[in-house]
This record gives structure tokens, sequence and C-alpha cells, in this order.
């Protein structure tokens, strides 16, 4: 369980970099107060969209993203109305530079661009006694952790957080950040703040369990972390990163692991070219001793992310348990090359030294040692 957190975010890799990726991205879903509450039409309508995005990630899907255009038409349509909506923007603060619903919507098209300092300054001019000055803040924090600016990001959140004190969506996004920058302890407190000022767990709540589930996870706090991917399925039953990421540690655990198979079975039937979740239903496979099966959907995983060192050591284990050696050890040379996380790099080098056995051996010691 300790090879998947985020990828882009934290730098670490394997199926569960994506789970906690998507994770990130189910915010508007996880929020107490409507993300169009006081936002800028374009930005309301990113939230929909981004909403819409939970039940099919843009690399993930069959069709592309915006009904039957292709991405660069797609692409060209942002562009224009991008094109069109920033002069009129700035129209409007040339004859009134305090506009806050102009300098919302510039700041937004900014931090897509990733002109983080630009858009900084450009919610920093929204006083405060308008609608629109609480969420740029928000966004306010937001550029400054795209910036790096990481504890000034965490204290603008908390200064919101004291000043707006039945809102959690200050405590959601400080969560994030915290999880993000892997400061998962952290981010438990964060979540829990957020969770006491929510009176009433309803359904679209299952993505701010589904966070603090992995940060629990990732924070060895594995009783709380199932009890909260089982209650965020409790709410969505069929969500599949959710069920893809409470059957994977189950697999790990080596717990559950027919339950763990038909939960991953029906992540995968709804999300076919995830390779992170192929990969889930390939290593339980393998942990059911179903080789052969492990093996086709192993070999899948790969095709769907190459570049990904746990899938490629994972289809080392399964080519070697059906007698297929040289391809095991090339799989484990590939998954050394794209360089794994540094507590695995001892087991890959023993099994290509001496073997699959080795390398479970190597495994064994080390567990032991965690436990000593």
């Amino acid at each position: 369980t300790e090879q998947r957190e985020e990828t882009a975010l934290t730098g670490l890799t394997g199926p569960r970099a994506q789970q906690a990726q998507q994770a990130q991205q189910a915010q508007p879903e996880q929020r107490e107060q409507p993300a169009l509450t006081a936002l800028t039409v374009p930005r309301a309508q990113q939230a929909q969209q981004a909403q819409q995005a939970q039940q099919a990630q843009p690399e993930q899907r069959e069709q592309p993203a915006l009904t039957a255009l292709t991405v660069p038409r797609a692409q060209r349509a942002q562009q224009a109305q991008t094109a069109l909506t920033v002069p009129l923007a700035q129209l409007a603060l040339m004859a009134r530079p305090d506009l806050p619903m102009a300098r919302m919507l510039i700041g937004d098209i900014l931090e897509r661009q990733k002109r983080y300092e630009d858009a900084e300054a450009m919610y920093a001019g929204i006083k405060p006694g308008t609608i629109y000055y609480w969420p740029a803040r928000t966004r306010m924090a937001s550029a400054l952790n795209a910036l790096g600016k990481t504890k000034e990001a965490i204290a603008t959140l908390e200064d919101i957080a004291g000043k707006q004190l039945d809102d959690p969506n200050p405590l959601i996004d400080m969560g994030d950040i915290l999880r993000a920058k892997e400061r998962f302890k952290e981010s438990v407190v964060a979540y829990d703040r957020a969770f006491a000022r929510i009176p009433r767990i309803e359904k679209r709540h299952w993505a701010l369990l589904y966070s603090r589930g992995i940060a629990l996870e990732r924070s060895k706090g594995w009783p709380r972390a199932e009890a909260d991917f089982l209650k965020a399925l409790e709410l969505q039953p069929d969500q599949p990163y959710v069920l893809n990421y409470l059957g994977y540690t189950w697999v790990e655990h080596g717990r559950n692991l027919k339950q763990a198979q038909n939960m991953i079975e029906k992540a995968v039937a709804q999300r076919p070219r995830d390779g992170y979740i192929v990969d889930s239903l390939g290593w339980v496979l393998y942990r059911l001793k179903k080789y052969k099966a492990a093996v086709r959907n192993l070999e899948r995983a790969v095709e769907l992310r190459p570049q990904d060192p746990v899938i490629n050591d994972h289809l080392g284990d399964a080519h070697w348990r059906v007698g297929r050696a040289n391809e095991a050890r090339f799989q484990w040379s590939r998954a050394l090359s794209l360089k794994p996380d540094k507590d695995l790099i001892p087991t890959i080098e023993a099994k290509l030294a001496r073997g699959l056995e080795a390398g479970l051996e190597v495994d064994k010691k080390k567990k032991e040692k965690k436990s000593n």
C-alpha cells in the first residue's frame, strides 16, 4: 500500500497515485455549499464540469471530453472563449478597478494559465464586504500553494476558517493541501475539523470520506480509514475509485480477497481504460493464485500505464509464476529503471539476482523489522 499515492502532487508513483489525485479532483461534489454561490459564471460552469468529470475522467473515456468534439477543437473552443472573456473583463476593470466579479474572472483565467503570482495579486484586490471576498481568499490560498508557499496558503485558509465558523470548505482545502504534501496526520486533523462543521452526512460527502480515508490509511490509521471507505461506498455503492482503493488495500493486507475481487471487477467495468484499476484486478487474481488470469490483466495494465514501476513489477511476479522467467526478469529490470519508491528497490534487486522467492524473503524481513 505504501507504493501508491499522489503523482503530480507528491512525486510518488503507483496505482494509488491516480486514486489520490482523483480524490483531489472530487472537491466540487464534497463541498458543503454549491460552487456556484459567489463565483463568476465561467467558474460555476467549471465546477459543474468537474462534477461530471467524476463519472468520466478525460484520459479514461472512450469519447472526447466535450460532446463530440475532437480534442483540438475542444481546446480551440476554450481558447476562443478565453480570448473573448479577458478583454471584456479588462475593460470592466478599467471602468471600475475594484469590480470584484471581473477580478474573480481574470484571476481564474490567470490560474488556468499557471500565472499564479498574477492571479494572487488579482484576488488580493477584492475588498471585504462583497460576496466575492471569501471565495477570492480561498482562490488566493490555492494560488499561494501552487507557488510553493504552502505555509502562507495554510495560514490563509486557517484565517478563513476562523472567521467563517460554519463553513467546512477552507478546512477541506487545507486537508487536501496537507495530504498532497504527504503531511497525512495533519491532513486528517483538518478533515476531522471539516466534518465537525457538517451537521449531517449526505450522499455528496462520499468524496470527503474518501479523501480522509486516504490520509488515514497513509498515516497508519487503517481501522478509521476502512470505516471511511465503507461509509463512502454506503453513500455511493458503485464509486469506482473507492471500490478500487479499498479493494486493493484489502489485497495488500491479505484480507477479504474474494470480496476485493468483486469490488475491483465492478470498478474495472466502469473504468476499463484505467491502468491502475486494471492492475488492481490483476493483483487480486495473483493473490488468489489465478496466475494466468493475473497475467492477462497485468499485461493490459502495463499497456495502459507502461511507465509505472509498480505495475511492471507486478507483471514480472505473475510472469515468474507461470514459468516465463526471462519475461519476468525483463519486467523487473524495467520496473527498476522507472525509479520506483526506494522501499521497493531491494525487493526488485533480489528478484533479479535470485528469483521471486528471494524478493519475497526480502519483503518478509522488511515487515518483521517494521513490526518490531
